[in-house]
């Protein structure tokens, strides 16, 4: 699939039926995958490309959770099983998965996840503080839980989730 550049947050402007002076919404964009029965979202500004799964070249001695390397476009990446660095189960019924291209900081990193499932966009009032977890370290990694009809969304940082983890890859041997 294409680039999604012009998926960017964005504030848009609500104005009241009585046509008195308007207020400011602010909206922000998220993209929205699964990985088993749960949905995430992350920031849509992170994302570069969303791409058809091709097998990753494995890389020796890499962590369990980097599948190894592939190539985005032009660009070598260390590809990333966003399953298996959270811990979460097996898909019940198994498709092809996704791939989604972020950058984080300089860095690109492909995002392995069952599916993505669209752009949602929420309001201030649709973000709901996170439940206390386990682990402080663990709450750090989540933004909000965003609340869209009857479905709940785990809104997660990847920055700080991939900052923490060992890519097992040196910087500068790809670039």
């Amino acid at each position: 699939m294409g680039t999604h550049s012009h998926l960017q947050s964005k504030s848009t402007t609500a104005s009241s039926t009585d046509g008195s002076s308007a207020s400011d919404v602010s909206r922000s964009s998220f993209l929205a995958f699964k990985l088993g029965r749960e949905e995430y979202g992350i920031p849509i500004h992170s994302v570069q490309e969303i791409h058809a799964y091709v097998t990753p070249r494995q890389i020796a001695n890499s962590p369990n959770h980097v599948a190894g390397v592939m190539d985005l476009n032009g660009a070598i990446a260390p590809a990333v099983d966003l399953r298996r660095m959270l811990g979460a189960p097996p898909p019940r019924h198994p498709l092809p998965p996704a791939v989604i291209a972020v950058r984080i900081g300089p860095d690109l990193v492909g995002i392995i996840v069952d599916s993505v499932t669209g752009v949602v966009e929420l309001t201030p009032e649709q973000l709901l503080p996170v439940p206390k977890p386990n682990h402080a370290a663990e709450a750090e990694l989540l933004i909000a839980i965003g609340a869209i009809d009857e479905r709940f969304m785990i809104l997660i940082d990847l920055a700080k989730i991939l900052g923490s983890a060992d890519l097992g890859l040196k910087r500068g041997v790809f670039h």
